[in-house]
């Protein structure tokens, strides 16, 4: 490997990317232009040491899949008490103050940890003005409901704030007998494949289409090209039936 240019300071190189590391960064849109150019140049110059470009890859990658700092146990006990009127001022201020900023993970994640019985996390996105309604996230929320009787036909399903809050300060009690099988429900081999998607799409998102090898990726993940590309296509099985029950979870418009 041809050593890097002369001009270039290694040692500063590595010292500049070890602190953009250290601030954690999830969302790629927050780095600035400039700060975006020098990640992607140290992670794909092969002239650069092995550290450093790995080093760049972390910076990259964390916005990709760093999942969302844990919510502190004091929130967790005011969102379950959202709607109590007794709630003293001081603690609905820091409360509205905490959900203004998060953002969470995503709606999947927290539509399944609600299942599972951990609901602060699909409580506080609900509240937050932050955390962007997706498409995704209607069919999710839509999903929930349904499977919850006593919330079905109470919520509006574009899901503006007004509803969202309801949902928030609402009791999810779990229905009798065998659940319905909620809709982000995936085999080992979909969330492999998923995860594969998720990585492609991040990677060109940042680098371009051109740049990123849909056959590397799907290496990384022990899947043929065929395969991720099928799924890219939208024409996996599986992949179909849950973007019916999707589609059928959306409101009409």
């Amino acid at each position: 490997m041809k050593a890097p240019p002369r001009h270039i300071d290694l040692a500063q190189v590595r010292q500049r990317l070890e602190r953009l590391a250290s601030f954690g960064i999830t969302n790629w849109a927050d780095w600035p232009p400039e700060t975006q150019k020098f990640l992607k140049m140290c992670a794909t110059y092969e002239r650069f040491p092995e550290d450093i470009r790995a080093l760049a890859w972390q910076c990259i990658y964390m916005p990709v899949f760093v999942q969302a700092s844990p919510i502190p146990d004091e929130m967790r006990k005011l969102l379950n008490s959202w709607n109590d009127p007794e709630m003293p001022a001081d603690a609905r201020a820091r409360l509205e103050n905490f959900i203004a900023r998060y953002q969470g993970e995503d709606w999947n994640y927290a539509v399944k940890h609600a299942d599972e019985g951990e609901t602060d996390e699909l409580r506080a996105l609900l509240l937050s003005p932050a955390a962007e309604m997706t498409d995704d996230g209607r069919a999710l929320l839509n999903d929930f409901v349904w499977r919850h009787k006593e919330l079905r036909g109470c919520f509006d399903q574009q899901w503006d704030m007004k509803s969202r809050a309801r949902l928030a300060g609402a009791k999810w009690k779990r229905d009798k007998g065998r659940p319905a099988t909620p809709i982000y429900a995936r085999s080992e081999r979909d969330a492999q494949i998923y995860c594969a998607l998720h990585e492609l799409r991040a990677l060109r998102k940042i680098f371009g289409r051109a740049r990123v090898s849909l056959e590397r990726v799907a290496a990384l993940h022990g899947l043929s090209k065929s395969t991720l590309e099928n799924a890219l296509g939208g024409r996996r099985g599986s992949s179909q039936r849950k973007a019916a029950r999707r589609k059928k979870a959306m409101p009409r418009r």
